[in-house]
């Protein structure tokens, strides 16, 4: 042999040596890899009977494997929304359902997606946010608590096991192993496949070679508005096609989609179209949908409303079912706990101390949905919710009550209450500016106190406030109707209720309907027609009677607003009844036995022109304004206009903005009284002069500047 053929021998050699060398080491790491996918035989259920029990109750399971998360006993709103939550579950339904702030109800369905899927009850949930972000925090927290809750690792060891082992890291699903078949699981940003492994050999069910039930199940995961709703159909790695069987709606609108009527409609179309059609043709879905009202009028308020959404059980819940009565009361105790807010460190004995000297009174009409909701340095649930509405009351109201108020009225030419404050002429308080020909009056019946204002008139409903008060007069600017100084009980001793009332109207109206209202020319005029409320409380016959008795009974009439809402008939399409006067949304009939003339008008069609017309510039045709004062005298005033909130709706072929009870503690009476004013100004014969209420005139708004300088008094 030759030396080449020699060395070319032993470099083979020497190839092969390396080769066999490289083929051992590749086999030692694919092992060394295999054994690090694999996960091994599943561990046995820790404790079968727990599990079991709560496979029959989601109170059982929030109560045991939630522990952590529901700290604090139930609410009876907490368990009708457990027990709808279970049915919707079990059973298929639509369940929607408004909770206060912090109680819970996000927990709630993250707690139900875990029970649901651990338990096999649903195959494919489906999760979706108001956005993307939303939908992922939810998915992470179901990530986490597979990950990292112990009980739920050592009772359902076929899920947990798997998922412990990929220690959060995505990139090991694919080749992960249980007894060296793959476990086919998933763990990425927007989707959750479960492992494809057997049941424990301590589960009931468990058969060799038999997956467990939970096999395969899926949580994914979108924003309402992205693409993932509508690609929802997933075939899986054991080629089985899932659809979603359960949808998660968690809190599907914004701040800033609940302002907009075309979000709010887009939105309502997904939910209703894309969403509840996840399931597929001819197939129900379950669906639960935790959410809070923003705006009045919004999407889930639409949804939460079973006259405009009979699909959906909606509930609605509050922190206080019902407000505390005396408000007036819980003022003088704001002083006393915002004192104890300045203390360093804060310290709230005093505060606390005076809350249960005078509990009985303060707690008066008000009852707390959930008894232990309150901080420890806290006496009760009610204290603790006036906290909440001494904080922000517009927060109060819209995420503890699921009772927004409107706050942007820029939409429909409104002004702001400063800038009504601000709307004034030249023209000096109880004086008839020129061109006006009919003076009219509204009365306020509050119990203690009678609200009144007189208005100036001309065609076109412009003209001027010329002046307004309450009775008995509390000689002081500001007040409210839980402040009065003097009441109408003390005004005439000895008398009732109903007979202070009756006193003080004929007190009244002999007084405005007996005063000459001096005009600009040097005339006078007297109120041509007034109106005064009669549905406070029982005082209904009271003021039927007073308006008969004075000696001004030609001149005025009681009066009942109704809300006419777009789904009901216009007052002016109404059947007319023989004697009954009519005009335009109010009608003019001969009560029954009482001898008087009534007057019953829609609030929503004149409430709606009263501020239209405050809104048209000064000037302007049909321009209302305030007489000469400053905004600080105004301001009271304009808050009344500004108490109601409202909401856009539309029926009959018609749009129409209805106005809402104000929020408690807010008074709105002497907005009362100026449209009880203009309903009277058209019966007196004012016109509208084809200018119609239903459009909004177009707004000249008041310059920051001037509404600054007014309030420096200048």
């Amino acid at each position: 042999m030759s030396k080449d053929a020699s060395k070319n021998r032993g470099t083979a050699h020497l190839q092969g040596v390396g080769d066999r060398v490289q083929e051992s080491k590749n086999r030692y790491l694919a092992a060394a890899s295999a054994a690090k996918r694999e996960i091994g035989d599943i561990p046995n259920i820790a404790n079968l009977d727990r599990r079991l029990a709560t496979a029959e109750s989601f109170k059982a399971w929030c109560e045991t494997y939630e522990a952590d998360t529901f700290t604090m006993g139930w609410s009876p709103d907490h368990l009708t929304a457990i027990q709808r939550i279970e049915e919707t579950v079990r059973h298929g339904a639509l369940f929607a359902f408004a909770m206060p702030r912090g109680s819970g109800k996000t927990s709630l369905v993250r707690a139900a997606t875990r029970w649901a899927t651990c338990h096999a009850m649903s195959r494919y949930t489906f999760i979706i946010g108001a956005n993307i972000g939303k939908a992922h925090d939810s998915l992470d927290s179901i990530k986490t608590a597979f990950r990292f809750n112990p009980l739920l690792m050592e009772d359902f060891p076929e899920i947990a096991h798997a998922i412990r082992e990929l220690g959060g890291v995505a990139n090991r699903a694919s080749g992960q192993t249980c007894q060296g078949v793959s476990t086919m699981i998933e763990w990425s940003k927007d989707r959750i496949v479960l492992p494809t492994v057997p049941y424990p050999e301590n589960h009931p069910e468990y058969a060799e070679g038999v997956a467990a039930k939970t096999s395969g199940s899926i949580i994914g995961v979108s924003g309402l508005t992205g693409d993932g709703i509508r690609g929802s159909l997933v075939t899986n790695a054991a080629n089985e096609s899932l659809r979603p069987d359960l949808v998660l709606i968690d809190d599907p609108q914004t701040d800033s989609s609940a302002a907009s009527p075309s979000q709010n409609e887009t939105r309502l179309r997904l939910i209703m179209g894309a969403v509840l059609g996840m399931a597929g043709p001819g197939k129900a879905i379950s669906a639960m949908m935790p959410c809070t009202v923003i705006q009045p009028g919004d999407m889930v308020d639409r949804i939460l409303d079973p006259k405009t959404s009979k699909e959906w059980r909606g509930e609605r819940t509050k922190l206080l079912k019902s407000m505390p009565t005396d408000l007036g009361a819980w003022e003088k105790y704001r002083d006393v706990y915002e004192q104890d807010m300045l203390r360093q460190p804060p310290n709230f004995d005093l505060s606390n101390q005076y809350y249960l000297d005078n509990r009985d009174v303060l707690d008066k009409g008000a009852e707390a949905s959930w008894l232990e909701r309150k901080r420890d340095t806290e006496v009760s649930a009610v204290q603790h919710a006036m906290h909440l509405f001494f904080r922000d009351e517009l927060a109060f109201w819209a995420e503890y009550q699921n009772d927004p108020m409107a706050t942007d009225f820029s939409d429909e030419g409104f002004l702001s209450a400063d800038e009504i404050a601000a709307k004034v002429s030249g023209i000096t308080r109880g004086v008839v500016p020129p061109g006006c020909t009919h003076v009219t009056a509204g009365i306020d019946v509050q119990g203690e106190a009678l609200f009144w204002s007189v208005s100036a008139w001309q065609n076109g409903f412009g003209g001027q406030i010329i002046d307004y008060g309450v009775w008995p007069d509390q000689k002081v600017r500001q007040f409210t109707l839980r402040s009065l100084k003097r009441k109408l009980s003390e005004e005439y001793p000895g008398t009732d209720t109903n007979g202070a009332i009756y006193a003080g109207l004929i007190d009244l109206i002999n007084t405005l309907w007996g005063k000459e209202w001096p005009t600009v020319s040097g005339d006078s005029m007297r109120i041509a027609h007034g109106m005064v409320d009669a549905g406070w409380g029982d005082s209904k016959k009271t003021v039927y009677k007073a308006c008969r008795d004075t000696q001004h009974a030609a001149a005025i009439s009681p009066s009942h607003g109704r809300g006419i809402t777009a789904g009901q008939m216009p007052i002016d399409e109404w059947k007319k009844e023989i004697g009954e006067v009519m005009g335009h949304a109010w009608r003019r009939r001969q009560s029954k036995g009482e001898g008087v003339r009534y007057v019953l008008y829609d609030t929503n069609t004149w409430k709606t022109l009263v501020n239209r017309k405050l809104a048209v510039s000064q000037g302007g045709f049909g321009d209302l304004s305030l007489y000469k004062a400053s905004l600080a005298h105004h301001r009271q005033l304009a808050e009344h206009i500004k108490a109601e909130p409202f909401v856009r709706t539309s029926g009959y072929g018609r749009d129409l903005i209805e106005f809402k009870p104000p929020v408690a503690g807010r008074d709105n009476h002497w907005f009362d009284t100026l449209t009880m004013s203009a309903v009277a100004a058209s019966i007196a014969g004012i016109q509208s002069t084809g200018h119609s209420v239903e459009k909004p005139p177009k707004k000249k708004r008041i310059k920051l500047s001037a509404i600054q300088q007014r309030k420096r008094g200048g």
